[in-house]
């Protein structure tokens, strides 16, 4: 009885070619994971400069009153939330209508 040798399951990774030069997939994978990161810190940041600054004009608004500092941040939350919201409202509605008008069926007689 003949015994075959059975060939490994587990293929090498192959080299993508990246940029200038070749890189490996977990390489890749690193570069992009890590740039996702620097992305979503910046988006973070950037809500929370905003946040900050219309805190800011909400309490120059009451006469920087001591004592409202987390009311002032609060509001400043809710009215960036809503500004995004309804930006991105505006960007999606023609989508959506077109959609919409795409899935209503005519009558033609």
């Amino acid at each position: 009885m003949k015994v075959r040798a059975q060939k490994s399951v587990r293929r090498a990774r192959k080299p993508a070619a990246f940029g200038n030069g070749v890189i490996t997939q977990a390489e890749r994978d690193k570069d992009v994971r890590q740039l996702m990161t620097a992305e979503a810190k910046d988006r973070t940041a950037d809500l929370q400069s905003r946040i900050a600054l219309q805190a800011y004009f909400i309490a120059e608004k009451r006469g920087f009153e001591p004592g409202h500092e987390l009311d002032d941040w609060l509001a400043a939350e809710a009215a960036v939330t809503r500004a995004e919201q309804q930006s991105r409202m505006t960007k999606l509605m023609p989508i959506i209508q077109a959609s919409i008008a795409c899935a209503t069926p005519t009558s033609e007689q």
